[in-house]
């Protein structure tokens, strides 16, 4: 079986083969808005941040809380405990209160 010959490429050819395709121009992304935070580093307007604006010096329970801001309790109590392992709050007898800022 007689071996076949390939076709002899051009030198243009391997010149256009090495050439990498024009890419379109990138464009910046656009800048994310910065959301505005409470003090307690909590999204404006979201529910941690409603569960905050309710604590203070004054000792509240999750049940409080929870008809204050209209929340389930569970979500009251989920965020109380993500508070109290930041260091943010505390538990007290009667309820639960933000810690002071140093």
């Amino acid at each position: 079986m007689p071996a076949t010959k390939k076709p002899a490429k051009t030198r243009n050819a391997k010149a256009l083969a090495n050439t990498p395709a024009p890419q379109p121009e990138a464009k910046p992304a656009p800048a994310k808005p910065v959301a505005d935070k409470d003090s307690l580093g909590c999204r404006v307007g979201s529910q941690s941040s409603q569960i905050n604006a309710q604590l203070g010096a004054k000792p509240k329970s999750a049940a409080q809380l929870a008809e204050a801001t209209g929340l389930p309790a569970a979500r009251i109590r989920s965020h109380l405990l993500y508070l109290v392992g930041k260091q943010l709050a505390k538990a007290t007898g009667d309820g639960y209160v933000l810690v002071k800022a140093k």
